[in-house]
């Protein structure tokens, strides 16, 4: 019977046994697919260099919503002092909602692309109206 490499054994097997091995400067699983060693190596570099921004310190889909918005051809550290200004002046949707748009805009003054104020505004209204102002999870019912 001939010996089996450790190689033919992973390939036989890929979930048998898994070995890490560094160069010093990374990390690699043997025994991962490709694909499982790039997201490992992915989500290490995050951990790693991953910047603090407001939006990741919440769960609030209105929050989160907001910063996607406004970083639609926006860079980042644009964004995050108009990001808190905004929230600071409209903190729920349903405050957006009641708001008139022309604060909206005020508030939004400097950013740019002024259809996002808009369109965000308009929005606000259909999720107060049609869900109680909860922002919907599943795009397929707004």
């Amino acid at each position: 019977m001939a010996a089996v490499s450790a190689k033919q054994a992973f390939l036989a097997n890929p979930g048998f046994h898994r070995k890490v091995i560094s160069d010093g400067k990374d990390r690699y699983v043997i025994g991962l697919t490709p694909k499982e060693n790039i997201q490992k190596r992915l989500l290490q570099w995050y951990k790693k260099n991953k910047r603090d921004l407001p939006w990741r310190k919440t769960r609030d889909p209105y929050a989160i919503w907001v910063s996607e918005i406004m970083l639609q051809q926006t860079q980042v550290e644009t964004v995050i002092p108009y990001y808190q200004k905004f929230l600071e002046s409209f903190p729920t949707v349903r405050h957006l909602a009641k708001s008139d748009l022309s604060k909206v805009l005020k508030v939004w003054e400097g950013m740019g692309y002024y259809s996002r104020a808009r369109n965000l505004h308009r929005a606000s209204k259909i999720i107060v109206n049609r869900f109680q102002g909860k922002v919907p999870d599943n795009l397929r019912i707004f």
